[in-house]
């Protein structure tokens, strides 16, 4: 199988699995939110403990979101697609080519995580200053 069509399957498969994992995030927040409107509607009993699960989810979450995982995701997969060139390749142009492809996520994660990093600097600054007045 030519090259570009491995990584053609690759970004296919890739996509769809994203894609997937957004649907079911997506139904999943629907379904909630949907029992937690049907359980307001019926004055159920089961409404307080859905309005303190959705609370839990969102005091859960941290103010520097998920940054640093996209960006190791993206790290690891510029790392991987430079070993394959590296290992797999023998034609030099096509290892550059690769190579060249591989810097688009290192960057992209390079940055998340340089952005978590400082959103983490500025979040501790601000509770010096809350603190401090």
């Amino acid at each position: 199988m030519p090259s570009t069509e491995m990584v053609l399957m690759i970004v296919i498969t890739i996509c769809l699995l994203g894609g997937l994992a957004l649907i079911v995030r997506f139904l999943s927040g629907w379904l909630m939110h949907r029992t937690l409107r049907k359980a307001i509607e019926r004055d159920s009993a089961v409404a307080p403990a859905l309005i303190d699960r959705i609370e839990a989810m969102d005091s859960g979450r941290s103010a520097l979101g998920n940054d640093d995982r996209n960006g190791m995701v993206l790290i690891a997969l510029a790392i991987a697609m430079t070993g394959y060139a590296l290992i797999a390749v023998d034609d030099p142009g096509v290892i550059r080519s690769i190579v060249g492809g591989a810097l688009f996520p290192l960057l992209i994660g390079a940055v998340l995580l340089l952005r978590r990093k400082l959103l983490k600097r500025e979040l501790a600054e601000e509770a010096a200053a809350d603190r401090g007045a």
